[in-house]
């Protein structure tokens, strides 16, 4: 709608990164040897003034996870932001203090390590990552809903077939904008970006993809 290219236009070109989990999960891992399902959760983040979508499926939400999915964003998009904004979850934010939030130690290490700020939502205030809450919607459809009934052996074989949605709706037109969010992202944000550090934050190995998961 007009509202939505409107606030695409205001954002700063390539200065916000925002990210969250899907709301929606779906048992679409399973186990080769036993049958059963387990959970996985969709990190979603957009960027800039495109609205460039990432998305990345893990078997749980906890920190380790919630690191990962923020270096694999930036790595997809190949280039830093200057601010990360993510909700009030607590692999994000132990205390929420007004003008100042106390990060969680992790969090604030891989922040200094990318020389981005990490700014929060404010709780209850959707409109601070209002690009990201649409993107949650629009993604949850496309990935979730068109994966609904199958299912996968390997996260990695997950992700591809992720990867491969968001390639097609990268490139979808827009429906009251000229272009695609990825030739926006290249024409508009890339260049107001800043590189990627040679190397990446070094965190410990994620867990197993089965044990932390929930079984249906």
């Amino acid at each position: 709608n007009s509202k939505e290219v409107t606030l695409s236009l205001e954002r700063k070109p390539g200065e916000v990164m925002e990210v969250d989990w899907a709301g929606d999960t779906m048992d679409l891992l399973c186990d080769r040897v036993t049958g059963e399902l387990y959970t996985v959760y969709l990190f979603v983040a957009t960027v800039g003034n495109s609205d460039l979508y990432f998305a990345q499926a893990f078997t749980d939400m906890k920190l380790k996870s919630w690191i990962q999915a923020h270096t694999s964003a930036l790595e997809f998009f190949g280039a830093l932001p200057r601010i990360v904004t993510p909700d009030n979850a607590r692999t994000a934010v132990n205390r929420h203090v007004r003008y100042e939030p106390e990060l969680n130690s992790t969090y604030r290490d891989w922040a200094e390590f990318y020389h981005v700020a990490v700014i929060p939502a404010r709780p209850r205030k959707p409109k601070d990552k209002n690009m990201v809450e649409h993107g949650v919607g629009y993604l949850e459809t496309w990935i979730l809903g068109r994966l609904r009934h199958r299912y996968f052996f390997s996260m990695t074989e997950l992700n591809q077939e992720i990867r491969n949605i968001l390639i097609e709706l990268n490139n979808k037109p827009y429906q009251k904008r000229e272009g695609t969010r990825q030739s926006v992202f290249q024409k508009i944000d890339r260049p107001a970006m800043r590189p990627l550090p040679t190397t990446r934050f070094e965190n410990p190995e994620l867990p197993s993809l089965l044990s932390p998961c929930r079984s249906r």
